[in-house]
């Protein structure tokens, strides 16, 4: 998850920001869905999003392939989409509930983020809550518009990009992050995400942009970035729920910060990306030892050549960390998954597919990759991936 930009490295300081969103939201009103029954078994390769809770049980949204849709159809909007759960690590799928019409299409890159099979929450635009499975849904007030969802525990966040009336570009406009309770449909903080040029205007900033969560790292605590693709960016990390921020040193150096995990408390590592074309550019990954304070490059790469490691130039959906800390993973736009086991220096490749949905981790290596309307891969140590329910690739 992501946040961006400032006009230059900004030296390490804090900031105190309090205070609540004013911009008016509508009521939370509820959505029917009726259970299905006639498309109540779905196949795996049919799973458009899903996390694992172990190595068994999960839980996912799955849609049926629009008339016009030839396999593959990667990222295809679906006719309908549902609410299914697995009970076997994914090799079968059970609808429980129907996200609503009004909803709209629920594509790979959509949010979602469940405490059970039967609670949690989807994303797309609008934010929607479930206690039931998908058989009924409310809508979550979310004043602006919403960029990222996070759940830990019983704690909600939504990154959310606040915009006054007639500004039609929410990239340019400060953002807040609203924190909530489990169930609950109205946050109980509002908190600016606070901007370092105190020079831009009260609204719009002159040289930022809306700030992305880079990665949740606790109830309370997690790290954003403010910027954007070619222009200097800020790395900001709260250990408060948003009451304080600390601006930590950016490496990027005219590159977007594009994703960050933690493998251990203090050790980060940071993935820089400026895109070129043909899906590839120039392409940096660095680690930290001291929670952002320092960095130290760990590969290098752009169109032309290969400065440092294996990682390669090809650009990339998602950074991601299994649940021992141990693998590295790094989903390909072009396709291929990398592993690595030693902290990002050297790189395994699987030549499999590829979407924009986010892995889903269980266990201490294990991950699943849904490739809407073509297949589900799963790996159990880390580094070897199956298509479920199939042998072996």
């Amino acid at each position: 998850m992501r946040l961006a930009t400032l006009a230059a490295v900004v030296a390490t300081g804090v900031v105190a920001l309090g205070g609540t969103a004013t911009v008016a939201t509508p009521p939370a009103r509820q959505v029917l869905a009726h259970r299905p029954v006639a498309e109540s078994m779905f196949s795996p390769a049919d799973v458009v999003a899903m996390q694992m809770f172990n190595p068994h049980d999960g839980v996912g949204v799955a849609g049926l392939p629009p008339l016009s849709c030839q396999r593959p159809c990667l990222g295809g909007p679906p006719g309908a989409a549902y609410v299914v759960v697995t009970e076997d690590g994914g090799r079968n799928w059970r609808a429980t509930g129907r996200v609503p019409a009004d909803f709209g299409p629920f594509f790979p890159s959509s949010e979602m983020a469940f405490q059970s099979q039967s609670a949690g929450y989807l994303q797309s635009g609008t934010t929607i809550y479930t206690d039931n499975g998908g058989r009924t849904w409310l809508h979550v007030e979310v004043p602006g518009v919403a960029t990222a969802l996070s759940l830990e525990g019983r704690s909600l966040w939504v990154a959310s990009d606040i915009c006054p009336p007639g500004q039609l570009a929410p990239a340019l406009c400060p953002s807040d992050l609203l924190v909530y309770r489990l169930g609950h449909l109205r946050p109980t903080l509002a908190l600016p995400v606070p901007d370092t040029d105190h020079q831009a205007h009260r609204y719009v900033r002159a040289t930022t942009m809306a700030a992305s969560l880079l990665d949740r790292l606790g109830p309370s605590s997690a790290v954003v970035e403010e910027g954007s693709e070619g222009l200097p960016s800020s790395i900001m990390v709260t250990a408060d729920s948003g009451h304080h921020w600390q601006v930590v040193d950016d490496p990027c150096e005219g590159l977007a910060p594009s994703g960050l995990i933690a493998p251990s408390p203090g050790h980060w590592l940071l993935l820089c990306e400026l895109a070129g074309g043909m899906e590839q550019g120039n392409v940096r990954l660095y680690g930290s030892t001291d929670s952002g304070r320092r960095w130290r490059l760990l590969d290098a790469a752009n169109e032309q050549h290969t400065s440092l490691g294996n990682l390669g130039d090809g650009l990339a959906y998602d950074l991601a960390l299994s649940g021992n800390g141990r693998v590295v993973w790094l989903l390909g736009v072009a396709g291929g998954v990398g592993a690595s086991t030693d902290g990002g220096r050297h790189w395994d490749w699987a030549k499999i597919e590829t979407s924009e949905a986010d892995l889903a981790t269980a266990g201490a290596t294990g991950a699943w990759l849904p490739v809407p309307y073509w297949d589900l891969y799963r790996t159990i140590n880390g580094t070897g991936w199956t298509k479920v329910g199939r042998p072996p690739l």
